[in-house]
């Protein structure tokens, strides 16, 4: 399947690898078709691109990025709707706004996408605002644990 996007020009994938969210995301839900895509330079940053709407996409990460504790309990009636079940692979991601260069990089954890990666289905949820918020700002690395390691790796 094919569309074409003012951002990436044409983009080319499996009708497979759409991601479903029913209800679209909050605030936009006529956007409710979506694939994932990773960027060309390795990164944790991936997007996710409408396929309702060729010319919306945003960047997404794992939110534990911005929260290394980030932890929420997946509600009833979501499992049911993504049909969740043992040994499904369940994605969570966040979505996160780069205004500019100057400015600091934020996720969205108040209102996380989770997606049975399984099933291909997904929903932006919404999560109470006095634990998490909308713009969280990127974590920096704990730079006295980096030079203390020994081994070659890095750290978020």
């Amino acid at each position: 399947m094919k569309i074409k996007s003012s951002i990436f020009d044409e983009i080319e994938f499996d009708e497979k690898d759409i991601i479903v969210l029913e209800h679209g995301l909050i605030g936009l839900s006529n956007l409710r078709r979506f694939v994932l895509m990773d960027f060309e330079d390795e990164t944790a940053f991936h997007w996710f691109q409408s396929v309702d709407e060729p010319d919306m996409g945003f960047v997404v990460s794992e939110p534990t990025l911005f929260d290394g504790e980030y932890t929420f309990a997946i509600d009833r009636k979501i499992k049911e709707e993504l049909e969740i079940g043992t040994g499904d692979d369940i994605v969570v991601m966040s979505i996160v706004t780069i205004k500019d260069k100057d400015s600091a990089i934020t996720g969205n954890l108040l209102g996380p996408i989770v997606v049975n990666a399984t099933r291909h289905r997904g929903a932006q949820i919404a999560l109470n605002p006095e634990d998490y918020s909308t713009a969280t700002p990127l974590r920096q690395p704990d730079l006295e644990a980096i030079s203390n390691k020994t081994e070659v790796g890095c750290t978020a």
